[in-house]
């Protein structure tokens, strides 16, 4: 049986779930509630159940971040994303999105 649940991720009790997975969601959650989440799911989880996470995350070395970014620019220019439209989104998930 599969469920889908469309909620606030902090609002969602997951129960006996054998299977989760968060794509690209975490970063959007504050900080300070990350770690609860991460328990929540965890609790909600059966013996042997799986959770399947997806997220960005920022490099420490700041040569390696920036050669990351320009390489995923660089990606989306050649599918015809304007530099424009490039710098808009990054502008817009700046102060949003928060990687680990």
């Amino acid at each position: 049986r599969i469920d889908i649940h469309c909620d606030d991720l902090l609002n969602v009790n997951l129960k006996n779930a054998s299977f989760v997975i968060m794509n690209y969601t975490l970063q959007f959650i504050p900080i300070v509630h990350r770690q609860e989440l991460l328990s929540n799911i965890h609790g909600g989880l059966l013996d042997g159940g799986v959770f399947l996470l997806s997220e960005k995350v920022r490099a420490e070395c700041s040569e390696l971040q920036e050669t990351c970014t320009w390489i995923y620019e660089d990606f989306k220019q050649r599918r015809k994303y304007t530099k424009r439209e490039i710098a808009r989104k990054k502008e817009a998930l700046m102060n949003v999105l928060v990687p680990f």
